[in-house]
C-alpha cells in the first residue's frame, strides 16, 4: 500500500486518486429525488429497463423497440475486505448486502406470482474499474441483465415486468488511480488486492449468502437461475470467494458422486490471475468426482444427456492483456515467489508450478477442456471417435457457435476451461457482447435444475 500511495502523491497534482469511498447509497433518502439522475445513480439499488437497441446492437435498427426490466444492487467493498455499508448499531436503515438480498427474495416472489423462474446474476468486475457511474463495467452489466429478462420472457408488450431479474454487482478498488497512463502501474498492487480481498471478512460471506438467497440454504432451490460472473481481476475475486463454498462441497460428495452445484454457473471471464490458485480446486473435483465424458456422455438408462459444468473458465484468444501482458507481469514477481513440482501422479498432467505461474487457467492447454468452434458440425474428435457431445450457440449476430470436448484432454472434472474466438469477445474488457450474452444463456438453459 506504501507504494501505491507514493505514487497518488506523485500524480495526484495532474490527476488524482480515485477516492476510498462507496459509490452508492444504501440509505433511501439518498435515492428520495427519482428526478434527480445525480440522486438515482447514488442509490445501492436501481430497478431500470434498457430499450432492445440499446443491449443489441443487431435490433438497434429494427422495429423492436421493447423495453426490459431489470433490478439492479451494488455492493462495495473496501481493501480489507470488509463492506464500505456495514450498518451502525442504531440504525434502521438496511445496509447495501440487506437490500441486495431483499431485491432477491422480491424477484423470487415475483417469479412465482408470475410463474416464471427468477434470474439472478451476480457480477464482479475487474481492473480499472468500481460502483461507480464512470465504470464501463456497469453499463455493460446493464446490458446483460436487460438480455437476460428479455431471454427469460414470454413475448408481451404490455409494459409489464416479463422476467424477474435481478443483478448484484459486487465492486471494489479495481481503479485507484485515474490517469490513463500511470493507471497500468497499478496492476501488481490491484492483482495482490483481488487475491487478498476474498481473506477480509466480508467478501466469503456476502458471497455465500447471495447463493443461499437464490437457491437456497443447501442450495437446491430448483425455481431461481442463478450465474456468478468475475472478469479479470473480478475472476480472481470471484473465484477465492465461491472456492472455499466448492471444497467444503466437493469433500461432502461420496467418491465417484456427482456435484449440487450452489449456482447453475459459475463463470471466470478473462481471469487474470495464475493458473496454479485454480488447479487444487479443479484437481480436488477431478479426484474426488464423477469422471464426466464430455465426448459422448451416457446416463444410467444408455441415454446420452449434456454434462453441466460448475465452474466455466473462458478467455478470448484476443485477450492480449492475460495472454502477452500478465505473464509480463509474472516475470517481474518471478524473483519473490518460490515455485516446486507437483507430486506424479496427478490427473492433469501438471509438473511443475512454473507454468501454471506464468499463465491464466484458461490459457494453460493442460487445463483445457473444451473448444469453441465457429459453425455447427462439430469438426473435432478424441481417442479416434467424432465426439457425439457438443453445444450449439445461436447467435443474434448470424454466426453459430459450438462448444465440444479438446481433442485428447485430460481435465474430465465440471471445471471446464476453453478460449473462445474473438468474433465473441474482442479484447480483454469488452466482454458483454451480444455474442457473449448468447453463450452465457445458452449454458444457463441447458444447466437449469
Amino acid at each position: 500500500m506504501r507504494h501505491v500511495i507514493q505514487l497518488c502523491l506523485f500524480t495526484a497534482l495532474a490527476t488524482g486518486c480515485v477516492h476510498d469511498a462507496a459509490y452508492r447509497s444504501a440509505s433511501p433518502a439518498a435515492c428520495g429525488d427519482a428526478s434527480s439522475e445525480a440522486a438515482r445513480v447514488r442509490c445501492s439499488v436501481l430497478r431500470e429497463q434498457l430499450n432492445t437497441g440499446e443491449f443489441d446492437a443487431v435490433s438497434a435498427n429494427t422495429e423492436d423497440s421493447d423495453t426490459w426490466p431489470y433490478r439492479l444492487a451494488f455492493i462495495e467493498f473496501d481493501d480489507q475486505g470488509r463492506m464500505f455499508d456495514r450498518g451502525q448499531a442504531q440504525s434502521q436503515q438496511p445496509t447495501q448486502l440487506q437490500r441486495a438480498l431483499d431485491e432477491i427474495a422480491q424477484a423470487k416472489a415475483d417469479g412465482r406470482a408470475l410463474q416464471k423462474p427468477p434470474v439472478v446474476a451476480l457480477f464482479v468486475h475487474g481492473w480499472k474499474n468500481n460502483a461507480s457511474e464512470a465504470s464501463g463495467n456497469v453499463w455493460g452489466f446493464r446490458q446483460l441483465l436487460a438480455g437476460l429478462s428479455r431471454q427469460f420472457a414470454e413475448p408481451v408488450r404490455d409494459g409489464t415486468w416479463r422476467a424477474p431479474v435481478v443483478g448484484i454487482y459486487l465492486g471494489w478498488r479495481g481503479a485507484i488511480i485515474n490517469a490513463p497512463v500511470v493507471e497500468q502501474f497499478t496492476f501488481w498492487n490491484r492483482k495482490a488486492e483481488s487475491q487478498s480481498l476474498p481473506r477480509g471478512e466480508d467478501v466469503v460471506p456476502t458471497v455465500e449468502k447471495i447463493m443461499q438467497a437464490a437457491k437456497g440454504a443447501d442450495f437446491s432451490d430448483t425455481s431461481t437461475i442463478s450465474v456468478l460472473i468475475g472478469h479479470s481481476f473480478g475472476g480472481a475475486v470471484l473465484e477465492g470467494a465461491v472456492s472455499p463454498t466448492l471444497r467444503k462441497m466437493v469433500m461432502a460428495v461420496e467418491p465417484g458422486g456427482e456435484l449440487h452445484a450452489p449456482a447453475n454457473l459459475i463463470v471466470f471471464v478473462n481471469e487474470a490471475q495464475e493458473a496454479m490458485r485454480s488447479f487444487d480446486l479443479m484437481e480436488q473435483m477431478s479426484k474426488r468426482l464423477k469422471k464426466q465424458d464430455h465426448c459422448s456422455p451416457i446416463d444410467e438408462n444408455g441415454q446420452k444427456r449434456f454434462e453441466n459444468p460448475v465452474v466455466l473458465s473462458i478467455s478470448s484468444t484476443a485477450d492480449y492483456a492475460t495472454r502477452l501482458a500478465f505473464p509480463f507481469g509474472q516475470v517481474v514477481n518471478r524473483p519473490f515467489t518460490h515455485l516446486e513440482r507437483y507430486p506424479q501422479p496427478n490427473d492433469l498432467g501438471v509438473t511443475s508450478e512454473a507454468g501454471t505461474f506464468y499463465n491464466t487457467t484458461a490459457h494453460r492447454a493442460e487445463f483445457q477442456s473444451h473448444v469453441v468452434e465457429i459453425g455447427t458440425t462439430p469438426a473435432v474428435s478424441t481417442g479416434g471417435r467424432v465426439c457425439t457431445n457438443w453445444l450449439d450457440i445461436t447467435s443474434t449476430v448470424g454466426i453459430d457457435y459450438l462448444v465440444a470436448a479438446k481433442p485428447g484432454s485430460t481435465n474430465h472434472s465440471p471445471y471446464w476451461v476453453t478460449h473462445m474466438p474473438p468474433s465473441v469477445v474482442p479484447d480483454h474488457s469488452t466482454i458483454f457482447t451480444p455474442v457473449f450474452r448468447d453463450f452465457l444463456i445458452t449454458f444457463l438453459l441447458k444447466t437449469q435444475f
